[in-house]
């Protein structure tokens, strides 16, 4: 992260935002479908110039360059995507919009698992979704219990 521009997706009331800027991200532009949680990240994060904030609804695609970002980064907003489509299409997004690496935070235990608020996929269907669109998982990590943090590197 240190050095790299990176794209929060999802970035909610900044919280973690705040940890990437904190691990030295030379900038970090947020996305998140809520202004109110904007407004929220970016009272969180007032002590940094280095941050940009916008209203975005992933499901009709990212409004930034191919390789925008050095990073792209989500930590579970994807399990919030109730349609496999739209879930593949962020993912895709995430990698056209990253020049290096994709970076998540994957949920729960490893198995399939949906409610009327979340659809949870197994680990394989990331990666292989993310394989599909030109990127190598490199790095997985439990973090926590049932959290992976799982690093993509462009091929």
């Amino acid at each position: 992260i240190s050095g790299k521009s990176v794209l929060d997706i999802g970035c909610g009331s900044g919280r973690l935002s705040k940890e990437l800027l904190q691990m030295g991200a030379n900038s970090l532009h947020g996305l998140d479908i809520s202004t109110e949680m904007l407004d929220f990240a970016q009272e969180e994060c007032r002590d940094f110039t280095n941050v940009t904030w916008e209203p975005c609804d992933l499901t009709q695609g990212i409004p930034h360059e191919d390789g925008a970002f050095d990073v792209a980064f989500e930590w579970s907003v994807l399990l919030h995507i109730l349609e496999d489509q739209h879930f593949e299409s962020i993912l895709g997004e995430m990698a056209r919009v990253a020049s290096k690496y994709v970076i998540l935070g994957m949920d729960g235990p490893d198995v399939m698992q949906e409610t009327a608020y979340y659809k949870r996929r197994t680990r394989k269907y990331h990666i292989q979704t993310l394989e599909n669109v030109g990127y190598n998982l490199i790095s997985q990590r439990d973090v926590s219990g049932s959290l992976v943090l799982a690093v993509f590197q462009k091929r």
